[in-house]
């Protein structure tokens, strides 16, 4: 089931957190300029990624009541994702890895409509505070080429507490906002 919440967070945080991401991608810029470590290749060029960045996981745990109550269940947050998307930028078609049971998009900031299109027709159109609740993990998902200058997104990942995936609780790290390379080698093996 996929399901959209208009104005789950407010606009002025949503313009807070991505403006303290895009800190993050120009720290990273000048201290790594010829890296491309954070860009999985699997995403598509034009594009600035990272793994579980404070800000977003504190948004994680933030937006979890609301997310639970469409769940109808009691979740564990796995990790979160952002991402900054420029002109040219494109999520190629994917599903998410087993952390991804229950899948929250997030748009933060966006100078042009750019829909999240869902394998079976089904596209949605998210505006700044907007999320998208989605089964990431069976659904495919893409989003075609970005036109616009910049599109802020957070992806935010759960598991059901009493269902089969629930040892993947904080996606099987010490903690929320520890680095990917701190999960186990199985959910390692597994990213895409």
């Amino acid at each position: 089931m996929i399901t959209v919440i208009r104005n789950a967070i407010s606009k002025e945080l949503a313009g807070f957190i991505a403006s303290e991401f895009s800190m993050l991608n120009n720290i990273v810029s000048t201290l790594e300029p010829n890296s491309d470590a954070f860009n999985h290749p699997s995403i598509g060029d034009n594009t600035f990624s990272w793994y579980s960045p404070v800000c977003f996981e504190v948004l994680m745990e933030y937006i979890k009541p609301i997310v639970e109550e469409v769940e109808g269940d009691h979740l564990y947050s796995t990790y979160s994702y952002g991402r900054i998307y420029w002109n040219g930028g494109e999520l190629k078609k994917h599903t998410d890895r087993s952390s991804s049971e229950i899948s929250v998009s997030c748009c933060l900031k966006k100078d042009m409509d750019w829909s999240l299109n869902f394998e079976g027709g089904e596209t949605v159109e998210l505006n700044v505070g907007d999320i998208c609740i989605f089964p990431g993990s069976v659904i495919p998902h893409w989003r075609d080429k970005y036109y616009g200058r910049e599109y802020v997104g957070a992806f935010l990942q759960y598991v059901r507490s009493t269902g089969n995936r629930s040892h993947l609780k904080w996606d099987t790290r010490p903690c929320l906002g520890a680095p990917y390379h701190t999960t186990n080698q199985v959910v390692q093996g597994e990213y895409k």
